[in-house]
């Protein structure tokens, strides 16, 4: 099997805990990272929930938007964004 590296950036402290983390239970970030990549692979997902910030409504209502947006992409006679925005409003 090829190997190919994967680089990103995160905070130095996170990257820190996290090194010591995997240090305490006996393995490398490589081989964290790897077992992250494989579960994600393996289960066609981000394999832990990932959740906004519940106090960002904005980011509440915009995904609302988009939800509806894909259904009635996929059925035009269904429930329509413009619906959708109206009651957004009236709360």
């Amino acid at each position: 099997m090829a190997l190919a590296t994967l680089t990103s950036r995160v905070d130095a402290q996170d990257k820190s805990n996290f090194a010591a983390l995997c240090d305490s239970i006996g393995i490398t970030t490589s081989a964290a990272v790897n077992m992250f990549v494989k579960a994600a692979v393996r289960e066609n997902r981000i394999p832990f929930e990932v959740k906004g910030d519940p106090a960002n409504q904005l980011n509440n209502i915009n995904r609302e938007t988009m939800l509806e947006a894909e259904r009635s992409a996929r059925d035009p006679k269904a429930y329509s964004v413009t619906d959708a925005l109206r009651e957004l409003k009236k709360d």
